[in-house]
């Protein structure tokens, strides 16, 4: 499709198989690599430490659990987050007003907005 993610290395975090598999699809079409996918923190964790990686993509709710946690690692360290949900943002905690959103289902136009809005704010940073 593009070449929107030429270079940038995409840490996916999403539980559901099927869903998994259409983000990294949707990422590689953008010119992206993707990292994972992953579908639990402690998975997500290890990449986000062994991985170089540009910046995440995370579905709110991981089977019971929540990324929300990893989410705040991430920004702390400075690396772009998207949260994928299929809820409303308003369930989410006011600290996350500023992070962009992506409501499930989505299509690669959508992501391919967000995340060029992402990137040209700035240069990305790099981890690994």
């Amino acid at each position: 499709m593009s070449a929107l993610l030429d270079g940038i290395r995409v840490l996916v975090v999403e539980d559901e198989f099927l869903v998994a598999l259409d983000l990294e699809a949707m990422i590689r079409d953008l010119g992206g690599t993707v990292v994972g996918p992953v579908a639990h923190l402690d998975a997500a964790r290890t990449a986000m430490l062994q991985e170089k990686i540009n910046c995440a993509i995370l579905d709110v709710r991981l089977d019971g659990d929540t990324s929300l946690p990893l989410a705040d690692e991430l920004i702390a360290s400075g690396f772009p987050v998207i949260l994928a949900s299929g809820y409303g943002s308003d369930q989410l905690p006011n600290r996350f007003a500023d992070t962009p959103k992506l409501r499930k289902p989505f299509s690669v136009h959508e992501l391919a907005r967000v995340l060029e809005r992402i990137f040209q704010q700035g240069s990305s940073p790099t981890s690994g």
